[in-house]
């Protein structure tokens, strides 16, 4: 593009592209064109699920107390999981059954071994 100069007041026209994207990760979290919350619980569950697996060995040792276990879930696991969900506005039946599977699979993996 060709710029002009300035005389007295003027400002030179500026052309700005804006890209349409279908999600955007903003401050670690997805927000999506249609503010739909099932992009941002699949990263949450994405999240979560890493944290899980890396956790798998001390939620199922008999050596570590049930104590110990709820606070490893609670601060490794829930905080991926429930990270400002307050602020969501509408918390669709697709989105919560991504949030609690993750949930639900520590808490199994904990009381069952």
């Amino acid at each position: 593009t060709k710029q002009k100069r300035c005389r007295g007041k003027q400002k030179p026209k500026q052309n700005i592209l804006m890209l349409k994207v279908d999600k955007y990760k903003h401050l670690g979290g997805y927000v999506n064109e249609n503010r739909k919350l099932i992009v941002e619980a699949k990263h949450r569950e994405q999240k979560a699920t890493t944290a899980y697996v890396g956790l798998q060995a001390l939620l199922g040792s008999p050596w570590v107390t049930m104590n110990k276990k709820k606070l490893l879930v609670q601060s490794m696991i829930n905080s991926r999981l429930c990270l400002n969900v307050h602020t969501w506005s509408e918390f669709a039946n697709a989105a919560r059954s991504r949030i609690n599977s993750v949930y639900m699979k520590c808490w199994q993996r904990i009381v069952n071994d």
